[in-house]
């Protein structure tokens, strides 16, 4: 793992023009993965700008998705897209085991760690009144679209509550705040959408946040949103 840590630094600095800084993680469920391919989405400095490095990429294997945390999701969106379009296609060389993975620094153990998206799907923008028609409402007694504006600016909808309730709170309340009054046994189904100007940076800080609920009740939805 030091060896493959030293690549990605040395990554850093080799390209003209392009850099890629990882972004940094506390989260650290998943540190060793096998049988990869690195793909890179470096940040362009003359252009400002989100470059595409796939020459590694092979569908057999594990991705690890590199990014620069400096990129906008607006930015991101259509890399993210075509890289889980091109991991669900079907293929001679598909391999159904194979999963996507997020690149991040751990500064505690000063190493690298992964964080999976395999299943997520990207869409721009969010078709706000067609979610509840594409859920099995039977199946969970509250609906919730986490509107994320800033790492620490979110906006909670109840979107099967028939009365509706809104209110802002910063990301570390976000656990507490979508379960208060919530029965024991209540089901709770999770959406998020995020403004298309948050880093990357900020987007793994809230992923890395999602991932430490331990509360069985919430289960978070594959499909994601990137708004205006």
């Amino acid at each position: 793992m030091k060896k493959l840590l030293i690549v990605y630094i040395l990554c850093i600095y080799s390209c003209v023009d392009k850099t890629l800084e990882l972004p940094v993680s506390s989260n650290n469920d998943i540190t060793t993965i096998v049988d990869v391919s690195p793909i890179y989405v470096f940040y362009n400095d003359h252009k400002k700008a989100a470059v595409l490095n796939r020459n590694n990429m092979i569908s057999s294997t594990n991705w690890l998705v590199n990014i620069d945390k400096r990129l906008t999701l607006k930015q991101l969106f259509p890399h993210l897209k075509f890289l889980q379009e091109k991991r669900h296609s079907t293929g001679m060389h598909s391999n159904k085991n194979a999963k996507n993975y997020f690149t991040c620094f751990n500064e505690q153990t000063n190493n690298l760690s992964f964080i999976e998206f395999t299943k997520t799907i990207y869409h721009q923008p969010i078709p706000t009144s067609g979610i509840s028609n594409k859920i099995n409402l039977n199946k969970f007694d509250k609906v919730i679209l986490a509107t994320i504006f800033s790492k620490d600016s979110v906006n909670i909808s109840h979107l099967s509550d028939k009365d509706g309730i809104s209110s802002n709170v910063i990301l570390n309340q976000l656990a507490e705040s979508i379960t208060t009054g919530v029965a024991e046994n209540e089901k709770i189904k999770l959406y998020t959408s995020y403004n298309q100007n948050l880093s990357f940076q900020d987007y793994i800080n809230v992923r890395s946040e999602l991932l430490t609920w331990t509360n069985g009740n919430v289960e978070l939805a594959f499909e994601e949103f990137i708004n205006n």
